[in-house]
């Protein structure tokens, strides 16, 4: 298209961002652009040329499309898609073809739906508005890879047709809109977070409208970075990037154009290498094909009617001088092979062996002694007695006067007789309660499996005394999921498991499983996917249908702790409500959160009476 068939028009002041100019049937689009573009290809001289050719290269290897203007016309298989560029707008025909959506385009128009003017507003105070901008563009990944086979290690630039392209960093802050100044912002070799480029992007889709505006553009800023700006070969996250959008005041601070060119040369260098290596061993194996041709060529028979070549003399000559040499030498090495053969190892001896090696004797004598006595005493090495813990023999805590006298005096009996931190109270199985874990539960401390276990089996216990009180359960410990098993008891009705800080049930009637968590969070259910695995295991065709299959709810209404260590005796009080016979409704028990103190000491209370002394 020739440069005087080109209308230009001058343009004011760029309308507002707002979401009616993100709709693509907006005629308020129409004049909309941005200040980066591709320039008009013309071909008024070389130099000019391969400027505009270099400026192409940049947006192509960023992945950025040169075009970011909306709204053009069609005309004839062809649209006019106005480029815009200081002021001036210029039209460019470019053929028709159907690009899919990018994820980035995906993720701006989600932002831009839910969030609308506020959002733009804050990104338009760091200069990043305009990216919510970016129209759909295919990833030419063919032009890529051609455009990186011309890329020069040593002089750091794309050599074209002899030509030198630069790639600086005033190109990237041409196309990304962002000023060429401030400190380097280096990627470096910090730690790798565990959050993936897609993890991210779920993050972000996951946000709504009720999501404070500065919490959303920290998750925009470290979605650009790490998809368009810093993209790994491994999808992660580098922490650098994390801590940059911690303070999005400061992110115009960095000189983000010349960070990222910087990025950018260091990928180009590895890939021209690996593609230099790829073409050498290719050039390698293409050399011995060629010469392995050659070779079949030259001992190809030649046609039969040609008259046969008389061998030549001299050549006959030295063949046969050959083979009676080559005969002779080795007949010579064959008589030598069988004489050393029939030598004997005893007549092979050195000339300088002039005597014999003396035998080796001890010079420590034997010291006799005598034959123990019937009194004499008997030595035994002593066996080193294990160091002794002592425990405190008082203890305050918070569920004494929630409790009886009774309860407290024996409490207080059971303390002063366990004085060592390495006693053992309680023993059932692979279950053991010490006395260090008697004053974790009453003085507000972690559970651990063991706790929950044995409460577990006393509740057992208690409903072979009571067997209308419970249903029949059964439990799967932690400890047995680990592989140290604490056994297992069989029943037909129901089945409840624990977890660190959920309980899961499945009532075979209904043919379901029942989540209880005294934390929300969505990543404790692998817990209980872990149970129903190991429980499909060890059962076998127990079940008449395939317990991995049931339906999963989470239970609804269930009272949550409101601190951080009170998890496991939530875990026990679900276990003992979802078992009884007629299960008590949820909102009945608001007041557990204020009892756990009077809880935990009721179950040490029950521990201290199950003791094995």
């Amino acid at each position: 298209m020739a440069a005087d068939k080109v209308s230009s028009v001058r343009l004011g002041r760029l309308p507002p961002l707002t979401k009616q100019t993100m709709d693509h049937d907006s005629p308020r689009r129409q004049n909309h652009g941005m200040l980066i573009g591709l320039v008009f290809i013309s071909p008024i001289t070389s130099f000019k040329f391969m400027v505009r050719i270099s400026f192409r290269v940049t947006c192509v290897l960023l992945g950025i499309p040169s075009r970011l203007t909306l709204g053009p016309r069609v005309v004839s298989g062809y649209r006019w898609v106005p480029l815009v560029r200081i002021g001036i707008a210029r039209y460019l025909a470019v053929p028709l073809s159907t690009a899919r959506t990018s994820t980035f385009r995906e993720v701006c128009n989600f932002l831009v739906e839910t969030f609308v003017q506020d959002f733009l507003d804050r990104l338009q105070q760091i200069q990043l508005h305009h990216y919510v901008l970016m129209p759909r563009y295919v990833q030419n990944v063919p032009l890529v890879h051609k455009l990186l086979s011309f890329w020069d290690l040593k002089k750091q630039c794309f050599i074209i047709m002899d030509r030198k392209l630069p790639f600086t960093a005033d190109e990237v802050s041409l196309i990304l809109g962002l000023p060429n100044r401030g400190k380097h912002f280096e990627l470096g070799s910090t730690r790798i977070t565990g959050k993936s480029a897609n993890d991210i992007k779920k993050e972000v889709l996951s946000l709504d409208d009720s999501t404070p505006i500065p919490d959303v553009v920290k998750k925009f800023i470290i979605y650009l970075l790490s998809n368009i700006f810093f993209p790994l070969h491994n999808y992660r996250t580098p922490a650098s990037i994390i801590s940059v959008a911690r303070d999005a005041t400061n992110f115009l601070s960095y000189n983000w154009p010349e960070s990222i060119r910087d990025f950018l040369v260091s990928e180009f260098d590895a890939i021209v290498k690996k593609l230099s290596k790829a073409e050498s061993s290719s050039r390698t194996v293409t050399e011995e094909k060629t010469i392995e041709k050659q070779d079949e060529l030259k001992d190809a028979p030649l046609p039969d009617p040609l008259p046969d070549p008389l061998p030549d003399q001299s050549k006959v000559e030295v063949h046969q001088e050959a083979d009676v040499i080559d005969s002779t030498c080795s007949t010579c090495i064959a008589r030598r092979v069988i004489r050393r053969i029939d030598r004997k190892p005893k007549e092979v001896q050195s000339p300088f062996t002039t005597g014999q090696y003396k035998k080796r004797t001890l010079t420590k004598k034997v010291v006799a002694r005598p034959a123990p006595t019937a009194t004499a005493f008997i030595h035994v090495d002593s066996v080193k007695t294990p160091e002794l813990r002592p425990a405190a023999a008082e203890i305050e805590y918070a569920g004494r006067p929630m409790i009886d006298e009774n309860m407290r005096m024996f409490i207080d009996n059971c303390l002063t007789k366990y004085t060592d931190k390495g006693d053992i109270i309680y023993s059932a199985g692979n279950v053991h309660i010490f006395r260090s874990q008697i004053d974790e539960l009453l003085t507000d401390q972690y559970l651990d499996n063991n706790h929950i276990d044995a409460f577990a089996i006393l509740l057992a216990e208690k409903n072979k005394l009571c067997p209308t009180l419970y249903q029949p359960f059964i439990h799967v410990s932690s400890l047995y999921r680990q592989g140290i098993g604490s056994g297992i008891q069989f029943t037909t009705d129901a089945s409840i498991g624990q977890g660190t800080l959920d309980t899961s049930g499945s009532r075979l009637k209904r043919l379901s499983w029942t989540f209880f968590d005294s934390l929300p969070n969505s990543t404790h259910k692998a817990v209980l996917l872990d149970v129903i695995n190991h429980l499909h295991e060890e059962t076998g065709d127990c079940f008449e249908s395939d317990i991995r299959s049931w339906p999963l709810t989470v239970a609804s209404g269930v009272l949550n702790q409101k601190n951080g260590f009170d998890c496991g005796m939530f875990v026990c009080k679900y276990m003992e409500n979802a078992i009884l016979a007629h299960p008590l409704k949820w909102e009945e028990l608001s007041h557990w959160q204020d009892e756990m103190p009077k809880f935990r000491a009721e179950l040490a209370y029950v521990i201290l009476c199950n003791t094995i002394n």
